[in-house]
């Protein structure tokens, strides 16, 4: 099958791409892993174009300012990128999509 994503975005499967082999090997799945970020906030703040709320939630996560900023954006990213996005991630030495 021939795909032709407008958007090519890495993703990291979990802390430490901790989730990576089930994600591809046995759920065919994309999992996060930011339990401090609920998935309804996310959609409120994707409505609203604003994600200072989630910032919030992941200080929880001990993180720097800036690593803050980054994981946030993580997270915007997968909410706010459509069905034409191809999801990618490096797993046994091989890049997965």
């Amino acid at each position: 099958m021939k795909i032709t994503p407008n958007k090519i975005l890495y993703i990291t499967l979990g802390l430490d791409n901790k989730w990576r082999k089930d994600c591809i090997y046995t759920d065919n799945t994309i999992r996060l892993g930011y339990i401090e970020v609920p998935h309804q906030l996310c959609l409120e703040c994707k409505s609203k174009n604003e994600w200072s709320e989630v910032k919030e939630k992941l200080k929880k996560y001990d993180l720097f300012k800036k690593q803050i900023t980054s994981h946030c954006n993580k997270i915007r990213y997968f909410y706010e990128s459509g069905e034409d996005t191809l999801w990618i991630n490096f797993f046994e030495g091989k890049l997965k999509g």
